[in-house]
């Protein structure tokens, strides 16, 4: 598998739409969520939000690394970023055009936007080994973890200030622009495909091969098993917070 010689410059062309990207979709996330927390002031409504933003995740979240692993990153990544930037137009329109949609309709919405999200994170961490060296891995994924956390961290505050003096329609924009941005930055790039073997193997052969790597390293277990307890249980608690603002 080749590597792109010039590969800093990519990661910081790809990372930097990504970052704008991420940013923008947090923003518009928390500021859909406390637009639900002023409408309805009821905790089931933003659960069932949280819960269908995440829907996605549960469902389609443990195939998608196998999916991905069958296409092109770049091209998984646009997709998914146009996905989510077609989201917000649509949700944008319906707060323009009837100022309060119905909570079945943000409710679809929220579930697209969290389906592009399924694919897009996952497609980043697996274009890295494309065309960054070996040896350069650690310190890239490192870089790559930094940038989506400060991005995500940022969202909020970046919504929460939006919502102080925009309408709700008009803070869409900036997830449809942070989204366009990527999708700009990733055509001038180059993300080598992954070398394929003559062995054609199901979704669910590549799943079990995956399953039974992480199961014998034992290093990557004890770190993977309370992560995904946490994320289990910090999930239902994060979702009411704008509850308790």
């Amino acid at each position: 598998m080749n590597r792109i010689k010039n590969w800093k410059k990519q990661f910081a062309v790809i990372y930097t739409g990504q970052a704008f990207s991420i940013l923008g979709s947090a923003a518009v996330q928390f500021a859909v969520i406390w637009w639900l927390t002023i409408q309805t002031e009821s905790a089931i409504t933003l659960t069932i939000a949280s819960l269908v933003a995440f829907l996605p995740n549960m469902l389609i979240g443990p195939f998608a690394g196998v999916w991905i692993d069958r296409y092109n990153r770049r091209t998984v990544m646009i997709l998914a970023d146009g996905l989510v930037a077609v989201s917000s137009i649509i949700l944008g329109a319906a707060f323009l055009l009837v100022e309060t949609p119905p909570i079945w309709f943000i409710y679809i919405v929220l579930f697209l936007r969290g389906l592009g999200n399924t694919f897009h994170g996952p497609a980043m961490q697996a274009a890295i080994p494309m065309f960054v060296p070996a040896d350069m891995l650690t310190k890239a994924g490192g870089w790559g973890n930094m940038i989506q956390s400060i991005s995500n961290m940022m969202g909020p505050v970046l919504g929460a200030a939006l919502m102080s003096f925009l309408p709700i329609s008009s803070i869409m924009i900036v997830d449809i622009l942070g989204a366009a941005f990527a999708i700009v930055c990733l055509l001038f790039v180059i993300i080598p495909d992954i070398t394929q073997t003559n062995e054609k193997m199901s979704v669910l052969s590549d799943m079990k091969q995956g399953f039974i790597a992480m199961k014998a390293n034992k290093p990557l277990m004890a770190v993977f098993s309370p992560m995904l307890l946490m994320t289990i249980l910090y999930m239902p608690l994060g979702s009411l917070f704008p509850l308790l603002a």
